[in-house]
């Protein structure tokens, strides 16, 4: 059987965040999403937490999140900048791709299914 491809789509939907009752906003804030307003001062720190969500694990991605955004390259002109990621527990190199304008990482597949 044939796999229907995943892709990660993002369309803008306009809402009121003051009817978020404060449950919602910290579930938002923990989430981390890449689309989500930043909230407090831009992280300065060398280590990060992440939660990986389902469409990311699935797309082999990382979310871009504001928590995550000043731990990898940019670049001026380019849509994409091309790095090199490091397993820290086996030293393993593998290449990854930066698409700020989407907000994501892309080359972690062959790397999360090593750690299922």
């Amino acid at each position: 059987m044939l796999e229907t491809p995943v892709y990660l789509r993002y369309t803008e939907t306009d809402y009121d965040r003051s009817v978020l009752t404060p449950e919602m906003l910290a579930l938002e804030q923990a989430l981390d999403d890449e689309y989500s307003p930043p909230t407090g001062k831009p992280q300065t720190s060398n280590e990060v937490e992440v939660r990986l969500i389902y469409p990311h694990l699935r797309s082999g991605t990382l979310p871009l999140s504001a928590r995550l955004r000043h731990l990898f390259p940019t670049a001026y002109e380019a849509p994409r900048v091309r790095f090199m990621l490091v397993d820290g527990d086996s030293g393993e190199q593998f290449p990854g791709w930066v698409v700020r304008e989407k907000r994501y990482v892309y080359g972690l597949q062959d790397w999360y299914e090593s750690k299922a």
